[in-house]
């Protein structure tokens, strides 16, 4: 655990109520994490109230802390804005409200844990406190209060620093594969930190889904035509000099390059990768193997004998490479099994014992096997059901004396039907007057 450090009149550096005390500087470990959070959604962890006036400031200061200029190129476009007539104040405002305009151009790091500690948590002393002059409460609430020590805490652990050595940055290409540049001259470029292009990814999946119920097999084409087009897209847009062929059947691309440089002995592209100069690999995609080498599946199949499975039911075996597929508890009779098998489990047993306890359970037909992490999942929902029966008989007798005074505590003219009625046929469109039907019509009517 790391040591508080205190300064020589006992306080705390960077003391603030709502935060834990600051560790010593001389014992925050640089360190960096092979999965990097989003900068994005740290920064957007401590929610605060939309309308106060400290907001727009507070984001600023936070991004400022988190990710820190290139500042040689900052220098750079600062002298060209300066160059085309603005001010300092106008470039101060061009950072503040327009901040697109300097990242299209100028490269961020997101310092190790030693700096970026402070400079986020002197953000977080500053501006956590800050009072609304019309609502007259402060910036964070107790939750983003405890969301900022987290932040902390992940920024201790090397989540957010920029691994030395990794490359974030490329220059954006037009479709002459010349490098783009802004109105100031300066290259534009691209980064590939965050999780934004994961995000449109996933948005591609779920126009590509929508509210179309598809089985297994159907799901794993649909997403393997999806990351084909994606991969494609991408190499055509940040793959220097790729060429655009205007479709998607690249095995065809592949067949006409190997017929041009088998007839003409040229490469029609030059820098497209033939696939089919590359030898298959055993590497799945979709659907994939996830049970451990130890599970008994081969010696179950044995003995159950052969069964007959459904189309889907045998693709997701051929996927996996088992003779029977791992599916989930959805069928009644496995729920009826899995009661049974509570009752018969031993307590304190893991989910991965379990999942191998289960085997004895397995028919092939409506009962299949599992894999822990579908135990662990049904059981859940199964403690949770059990726990709401026992509530619903547990409160049997007070619910009939509910019932009981409901009976008592009626409207007189309930029991003799007086105060049902029979419900009414829809009326028909009324009739319009005669002076607002249309002319002809009135004529031919007449």
């Amino acid at each position: 655990m790391l040591q508080f450090l205190k300064t020589e009149k006992g306080r705390v550096p960077l003391w603030c109520d709502g935060l834990d005390d600051a560790p010593n500087p001389r014992l925050i470990v640089e360190k960096y994490s092979a999965a990097l959070g989003d900068v994005f959604h740290a920064m957007n962890r401590t929610k605060v109230p939309v309308m106060h006036e400290a907001k727009k400031a507070f984001f600023v200061a936070l991004r400022e802390a988190f990710l820190v200029w290139n500042p040689t190129k900052m220098k750079e476009l600062e002298t060209k804005m300066r160059e085309q007539g603005m001010s300092d104040n106008e470039i101060q405002a061009q950072k503040y409200f327009n901040s697109r305009l300097f990242r299209e151009c100028i490269d961020r790091v997101v310092p190790p844990p030693q700096i970026l500690y402070w400079r986020v948590r002197a953000v977080y002393a500053l501006y956590g406190p800050m009072i609304d002059s019309k609502t007259k409460k402060p910036l964070f609430t107790p939750r983003a209060w405890k969301k900022a020590n987290n932040v902390l805490k992940e920024i201790l652990d090397g989540y957010y620093s920029d691994p030395p050595g990794l490359e974030l940055y490329t220059k954006k290409l037009g479709k002459s594969g010349a490098v783009l540049t802004n109105k100031y001259g300066l290259e534009i470029i691209e980064c590939f930190r965050g999780t934004n292009r994961v995000e449109s990814y996933h948005k591609n999946l779920t126009v590509t889904f929508g509210r179309w119920s598809v089985g297994i097999r159907m799901s794993d084409c649909l997403l393997a035509e999806r990351r084909h087009r994606h991969n494609q897209k991408c190499s055509e847009r940040r793959r220097l000099d790729h060429p655009v062929t205007g479709h998607y059947n690249t095995w065809d691309t592949d067949l006409y390059q190997n017929l041009v440089r088998e007839n003409h002995g040229i490469q029609l592209y030059p820098h497209w990768s033939n696939a089919s100069d590359y030898i298959d690999t055993d590497e799945s995609f979709d659907t994939i193997a996830l049970q451990s080498a130890g599970f008994k599946i081969e010696e179950k199949s044995k003995e159950i004998g052969r069964v007959k499975l459904t189309s889907e039911q045998q693709y997701i075996s051929d996927a996996m490479g088992t003779p029977l597929p791992l599916l989930p508890v959805v069928h009644e009779q496995e729920s009826k099994a899995y009661a049974s098998f509570v009752l018969n489990r031993k307590e304190g047993d893991d989910f991965e014992t379990a999942a191998e306890d289960w085997m004895e359970y397995v028919n092939g037909v409506d009962v299949m096997p599992k894999l822990p992490s579908h135990l662990r999942t049904y059981d859940e929902s199964f403690s949770r059901n059990t726990r709401v029966k026992e509530s619903v008989r547990k409160a049997n007798n007070e619910s009939k004396k509910l019932e009981e005074l409901n009976e008592k505590i009626s409207p007189a003219n309930v029991d003799d039907g007086s105060r049902w009625s029979e419900p009414q046929i829809p009326k028909p469109m009324p009739e319009p007057p005669a002076q607002a039907l249309h002319k002809l019509q009135f004529c031919i009517n007449g």
